[in-house]
C-alpha cells in the first residue's frame, strides 16, 4: 500500500511541471509510460523524511510552532468580535499543544502560564484545527492561539528542496535524453546544497527569517498603545 505521508502537499502536477513534462497530468501515475502512482506516492514520503530528518531543532520549531494567532480583536485588521462567537477555526490541521489568551494586554513574550485560559473553558478538534469556547465571546474581545502544527506546505524554501529532490530522483525515467538528465542532476545537487545550507544554519539566528517567506511568526515590533497589546504579526500567507 502506497504511503499517505505529504506534509509538504506537494501534488503530481507540481512534479509534472518541475520535470517540464507536457502530458495531461490527469493521466499523470495513470501511465506505465510515466510514473506509478504508488511509487511517486512513496517518493514524496521518501524525501519528505529525509529533510524534515535533517532539520535542526531550531528551524522545525519556526515551521511546526504558531506563537500568537489572533483569532479575534487583532487591533491590526480590526477583527473584532462582535459577540457570540464560540467556534474559531485556525485554519492548520492536526494541531497540539494549544494555549488560549482571551483579552490579554501584555507583551507577548512576558506571557505568563496564569494569563492562560483553563483547558475547561475550550475544546480543541486537533484533527480539523477547530476550536471551540464553552463559553461565547462579548463584543471586543480578543483571543490569540499558540499550538503547535503538522502542516509543512507553507515553509516554501524546504517544499521546493523536496521537490527538486523528487523530480531529479524520476527524471530519469522521464528523459532518455542525456543533457536533460545532466540538468537534473544537477538540480538534485542543488536541492542537496539548500538543505545542507539549511541544516548547518547556526542556533544564534545566522538564517533570516525570510529564508521561510511565508511561515506566520509571531513579531513583536512596537506596542499598541491604546490596547496594550504587542503588535502580533499573522502573515496572511499562512491560510491558502
Amino acid at each position: 500500500m502506497a504511503s499517505t505521508y505529504n506534509p509538504f502537499e506537494i501534488t503530481d502536477a507540481r512534479i509534472i511541471s518541475r520535470l517540464n513534462f507536457t502530458n495531461n497530468e490527469n493521466d499523470f501515475g495513470g501511465s506505465s509510460t510515466v510514473i506509478d502512482a504508488d511509487e511517486m506516492a512513496d517518493t514524496k514520503a521518501e524525501f519528505s523524511s529525509y529533510v524534515i530528518d535533517r532539520l535542526p531543532p531550531r528551524i522545525k520549531r519556526l515551521c511546526t510552532f504558531i506563537d500568537g494567532q489572533w483569532l479575534a480583536g487583532n487591533p491590526a485588521d480590526s477583527l473584532s468580535a462582535a459577540g457570540g462567537e464560540t467556534e474559531f477555526d485556525t485554519g492548520m490541521l492536526n494541531i497540539s499543544n494549544v494555549k488560549l489568551y482571551k483579552n490579554y494586554a501584555g507583551k507577548w513574550n512576558q506571557k505568563r502560564a496564569s494569563d492562560q485560559m483553563d483547558s475547561d473553558e475550550y475544546t480543541v478538534d486537533s484533527e480539523t484545527g477547530i476550536i471551540t469556547l464553552a463559553e461565547p465571546l462579548e463584543e471586543n474581545d480578543s483571543l490569540i492561539a499558540t499550538y503547535n502544527h503538522s502542516n509543512l506546505s507553507n515553509c516554501l524554501t524546504l517544499k521546493r528542496i523536496v521537490i527538486d529532490l523528487i523530480a531529479a530522483h524520476f527524471a530519469k525515467q522521464v528523459y532518455a535524453d542525456e543533457e536533460k538528465l545532466t540538468s537534473f542532476t544537477q538540480i538534485e545537487q542543488q536541492a542537496y546544497s539548500d538543505l545542507k545550507r539549511v541544516r548547518d544554519s547556526k542556533e544564534d539566528g545566522a538564517i533570516n527569517l525570510d529564508f521561510f517567506d511565508r511561515l506566520a511568526l509571531v513579531n513583536e515590533t512596537v506596542n499598541d498603545k491604546t490596547s496594550g497589546v504587542a503588535n502580533i504579526r499573522y502573515g496572511s500567507g499562512m491560510l491558502e
